[in-house]
């Protein structure tokens, strides 16, 4: 691998590294102000409707936190492969 290509890939992994956190605190968020929310309706007759919202930002929150992580991790299991010799057209296919 040229070093510019190992560039790139430790850029694609900072960028994929950031973007999981940020989604991955909205995630945390939503499920306190789901909770909130949650309390909101029982105590103090708030709408059902703010809490499903909250769990559905957080429910696809997590899903898009996952995701971003497992590419993040593929990316880098790809990158050592190639490194050890493998050509990319192999890496693709394993």
């Amino acid at each position: 691998m040229t070093q510019y290509a190992g560039m790139q890939t430790r850029t694609k992994l900072v960028i994929l590294e950031l973007i999981a956190g940020i989604v991955g605190w909205i995630w945390i968020l939503g499920w306190i102000a789901s909770i909130y929310f949650l309390i909101a309706v029982f105590a103090f007759d708030g709408k059902w409707s703010n809490f499903f919202w909250a769990v559905g930002i957080s429910v696809i929150a997590k899903w898009l936190a996952h995701g971003f992580n497992y590419h993040k991790d593929r990316i880098a299991y790809e990158a050592k492969l190639v490194t050890s010799g493998v050509s990319p057209g192999q890496v693709r296919t394993e």
